[in-house]
């Protein structure tokens, strides 16, 4: 993340308040709260933190539970990596840290409220090892009469693994998405820190391009007004990157969207990167197929539940349809699988087959346990009588070609699924017993995701 500050001088720049300046101070802090006992396996006295100096006259607090010479190999656990908070250097700016903060002690608090600046003489601290797992950044600078000045911090961190199962038997090691461009080490928070305070202000004109589109609808002329709403079909299917796909009929020109609900496309997008979500590989795949996957909820622990994302994947597929197609593929390959080993389903109080080859699976699997190995994680009734699952799949994956690849001219996606598609659909006329084109209710009941029975 970056924050970005302004601080101004009010006085003016009269002959009277010609001497009044004014000496800013900004402090950043950061504590490694991973480090508090939410991974067991880490062992005590494994945070470091330190202060580093950069050639662009930056500084950043690096807080690490994993060290270079320690681990010369890429991280293999998931508390292995590292975080880094900077400030972004400019003219007349001094930036000075401090390593090893407490939360519960106020030395370097004490220090900063003395003078402004951290250290003695802005010296930077040395590494301290087993002290607290805390550090900061402190920005000072002097504001003549009505001078403003912007200061920008950023945080980033580096934690390249993430590990599934709640056993050691279940156990599954897989590397995050980044680890592509930053690699696998667990010490690249300092150059994610570093890039993102070279590149924010462009990915916030970005940003603000994208949304315009939607947020300044029915603030200019009418003319103006009418043009961007005579696109109206892709307003809402543009991406960041430009990238539009068609997605709806044009709506009347004199429609305007309501204040609330042009907050609300926007402002919902943030279970996408806030929703356990995962982006990556298995660990010793190499450059292997990627995946990508979202909670049903916290609550409900379960990996791209099939009839959730039915009805909330419309975002994806109209602005990352890159990342649908990793989605919908994964149901497609699950569609294939048979797992027979049993589960307990309490509902039915019995054991039922994991997954039936043909069944639309329920999800992709559990992060207790190994997504996308283990499918089906929820156990609470037997997916593989639902009705509706291999309806939605087809229909996700129809959908999915229609509006991403180039209305249906390309024809990959659905060459990639058709073996899956045609085996959902041979399973489901299985469940027609009388010959009417519809499937028979499971005698046992609860056999679709509409609800329990009476």
């Amino acid at each position: 993340g970056v924050w970005e500050f302004t601080a101004e001088n009010p006085a003016s720049s009269s002959p009277s308040e010609s001497n009044a300046s004014a000496q800013v101070s900004l402090l950043f802090a950061w504590a490694d709260l991973l480090a508090e006992g939410i991974w067991p396996d880490a062992p005590a006295g494994s945070v470091v933190s330190s202060c580093q100096d950069a050639e662009d006259g930056s500084v950043t607090a690096v807080i690490s539970t994993i060290r270079a010479e320690e681990h010369p190999g890429d991280a293999s656990d998931d508390w292995h990596g590292s975080f880094a908070i900077t400030a972004k250097p400019g003219p007349g700016l001094g930036i000075t840290c401090r390593s090893g903060l407490r939360a519960d002690e106020t030395a370097g608090w004490d220090d900063f409220a003395a003078d402004g600046i951290l250290g003695n003489a802005r010296r930077r601290e040395n590494e301290a090892r087993g002290g607290g797992n805390g550090a900061a950044i402190a920005v000072d600078l002097n504001l003549r009469p009505g001078e403003r000045r912007a200061v920008a911090f950023a945080l980033a961190w580096d934690f390249p693994v993430i590990k599934f199962g709640a056993t050691r038997s279940s156990r599954a090691l897989w590397l995050k998405r980044h680890t592509r461009y930053y690699g696998q080490s667990g010490n690249s928070a300092v150059r994610i820190a570093a890039e993102a305070l070279k590149r924010y202000q462009d990915w916030d004109r970005t940003i603000s391009a994208w949304q315009s589109g939607v947020l300044d609808e029915g603030e200019a002329d009418a003319s103006a007004t009418q043009d961007r709403q005579s696109d109206s079909c892709t307003a809402e299917a543009a991406s960041p990157s430009g990238e539009v796909h068609e997605a709806a009929q044009p709506r009347d020109p004199a429609y305007t969207r309501p204040h609330w609900y042009k907050r609300a496309l926007f402002n919902e997008l943030y279970y996408l990167v806030d929703g356990g979500t995962l982006w990556g590989q298995p660990m010793g795949s190499n450059a292997g197929r990627q995946h990508f996957a979202l909670l049903e909820c916290f609550d409900y622990k379960y990996y791209n539940t099939l009839d959730v994302h039915y009805y909330g994947s419309w975002p994806l597929v109209l602005l990352w349809p890159s990342l649908e197609k990793l989605i919908v593929e994964d149901y497609a390959d699950a569609v294939l699988q048979e797992d027979l080993s049993l589960q307990y389903i309490m509902v039915l109080r019995k054991q039922a087959p994991r997954t039936l080859q043909g069944a639309a699976v329920h999800d992709v699997g559990s992060p207790h346990a190994a997504p996308f190995s283990r499918l089906n994680g929820f156990a609470f009734l037997d997916p593989n009588v639902w009705r509706d699952l291999n309806c939605k799949f087809v229909l996700m994956a129809y959908r999915l070609h229609v509006v991403a690849e180039a209305g249906g001219e390309d024809k990959r996606l659905l060459r990639r699924v058709w073996p899956a598609v045609h085996a959902a659909l041979h399973y489901l006329k299985e469940l027609d017993l009388n010959g009417d084109g519809l499937p028979e209710h499971h005698p046992e009941g609860s056999d679709q995701t509409y609800g329990l029975p009476e």
